[in-house]
C-alpha cells in the first residue's frame, strides 16, 4: 500500500504542473522469505500442562501442551514480519495444577517463563516449553 500512495502522489503532482507521464513500477522474481515458529515436544517430556502464547497478532501461536502432547492448533505459524519489531514473545503459563519447569534449547533468550525469540532473519525456530505436575 505504501508503493500505491507514492505513485498516486506522482501522477497528481504531474498533473497539477499540466504534464504527462509514464511510470513504471519495479517487481521481482524474488520470494519474501517466511519465518516459521514451532512448538515441539521436549525431550523427555513433562508430566504437567501449560500453555504457550505469543505476544503478536502476526504470530498467531496459543499451544496447549498436556503431558508431552500439543493441542491440534495453535502450535506453529509462519510469518513475514512483526511490524518493524525485530524480537517475538513466547510466554509459557502453567495450568493450576502444574508449574513451568524450562524452555528447551531452542530458546535462544529467556527471562523465567519468556522466551525471546530475534526474528529479524528468516528461519525457522523450534521451541520447547517443559511443565511439571506440582
Amino acid at each position: 500500500m505504501r508503493y500505491l500512495s507514492r505513485i498516486i502522489y506522482a501522477i497528481v503532482v504531474v498533473a497539477a504542473l499540466g504534464g504527462s507521464a509514464v511510470i513504471f513500477q519495479s517487481c521481482s522474481s524474488q520470494d519474501v522469505e517466511a519465518i516459521v515458529v514451532e512448538i515441539i515436544v521436549p525431550s523427555p517430556p513433562g508430566t504437567g500442562t501449560g500453555t504457550v502464547a505469543s505476544n503478536h497478532s502476526h504470530a498467531a501461536i496459543f499451544c496447549t501442551i498436556s503431558m508431552g502432547t500439543l493441542s491440534a492448533t495453535g502450535c506453529s505459524d509462519d510469518f513475514n514480519d512483526l511490524e518493524g519489531d525485530p524480537y517475538l514473545l513466547l510466554t509459557a503459563t502453567p495450568a493450576m495444577d502444574s508449574r513451568f519447569v524450562k524452555w528447551g534449547t531452542g530458546c535462544p533468550a529467556f527471562t523465567g517463563n519468556v522466551c525471546r525469540i530475534d526474528v529479524s532473519s528468516p528461519g525457522t525456530y523450534s521451541i520447547s516449553a517443559t511443565f511439571d505436575l506440582l
